[in-house]
């Protein structure tokens, strides 16, 4: 298996082109939770600009105490600086995404990893929605009124209730994201699913045993759905670096291969889970208190020094032999399926 550094010239040159060429979606980008202040700035926009992203499902909410008013006054203030003719828009519909590429904008997917913005309320979503919601996570790590999340050591399923929002979800045109979902909720969501359904972060739990990630049943019910799996850069995700060493990018293309050669090329992307910013990206695990613990052991380096270094992922495909409509598909392209499928 070839690694990046081995890469001729004109096959960087090659994995350059497939990138400028390619719709680049990622599929989590934490830095309007842990910065929101940065993504109001042309810096910001700026920066994804130079990186080439043509859209990020920024996450919005992810805290159970971020409920309607929260996202309701977040969506004020992005609006506030999107009529400034920022660079910076949000997509409502698959014609932006599209749109964006052809005239050099940066849009903003809104997205949550908690479904708290709803609170007890179902007919909050279509208020959200009106507004730009598109992409919704079931739960966060723990139980709430939807179902369980990953840590919760019960590990029920997918509530009532959360049967309803997920069948209101799929009538309005919102994506079902089952990152941070408990493995049994995950699986029941998947199963009464419509429609195709995202792992917008998680990797693969045979190559990293982490309550983060997934199994290939939950692999492989994704898939069966139409949906795709992004492949997230936080290190503690990835690896176990305590065991063998730092993580770096080949370990994070071990999980997109690990998932192809499960299901296919067709179900699996990006999303980061990383954040970018003037000194350099900072990953949101520092906020979560069971990854800040486990961080805390052993410190993580960053895989990705900078946003412009989502581009080794396109090399990383080359390298591992992928043809140049397959890698466009990991960079943007299935998720845009999705999206095609799902939004109203």
């Amino acid at each position: 298996m070839r690694k990046i550094g081995e890469l001729g010239r004109s096959e960087e040159e090659r994995a350059f082109d497939i990138y400028r060429k390619a719709i680049v979606i990622n599929a989590c980008d934490s830095t309007y939770a842990i910065k929101p202040s940065y993504c109001m700035t042309d810096e910001y926009v700026n920066e994804m600009l130079q990186a080439g992203v043509t859209a990020g499902v920024g996450t919005i909410t992810y805290h159970p105490t971020q409920g309607f008013r929260f996202i309701i006054d977040y969506m004020s203030d992005t609006y506030a600086y999107r009529y400034r003719d920022s660079k910076l828009k949000v997509a409502f519909k698959i014609e932006d995404l599209k749109r964006a590429k052809k005239e050099g904008r940066v849009l903003l997917i809104v997205g949550t990893q908690n479904a708290a913005p709803i609170e007890s309320d179902i007919g909050l979503l279509s208020i959200l929605h009106k507004l730009g919601l598109r992409v919704l996570g079931l739960t966060y790590n723990y139980r709430n009124l939807l179902g369980d999340g990953c840590l919760e050591k019960a590990n029920s399923g997918v509530s009532a209730y959360g049967m309803q929002v997920i069948e209101e979800m799929h009538r309005l045109g919102i994506v079902v994201d089952l990152t941070h979902v408990g493995e049994r909720t995950s699986l029941e969501a998947m199963k009464a699913s419509k429609d195709p359904v995202l792992f917008t972060h998680s990797c693969a739990l045979a190559l990293r045993k982490h309550w983060r990630n997934i199994t290939d049943e939950q692999i492989k019910a994704c898939a069966e759905t139409g949906g795709v799996i992004g492949i997230p850069t936080l290190p503690l995700i990835v690896k176990d670096s305590a065991v063998s060493g730092p993580a770096t990018i080949e370990d994070a293309l071990d999980h997109f291969e690990y998932i192809i050669k499960l299901v296919g090329v067709d179900h699996v992307g990006f999303g980061l889970d990383v954040s970018g910013g003037p000194d350099k990206p900072v990953e949101n695990a520092s906020k979560i208190p069971e990854l800040k613990a486990e961080m805390d052991k052993v410190p993580q380096e960053p895989i990705l020094k900078s946003m412009n270094d989502i581009r080794n992922i396109a090399k990383g495909l080359v390298a591992r032999g992928y043809s140049d409509q397959e890698i466009i598909k990991v960079l943007g392209g299935n998720f845009l399926r999705v999206f095609e499928k799902v939004w109203k």
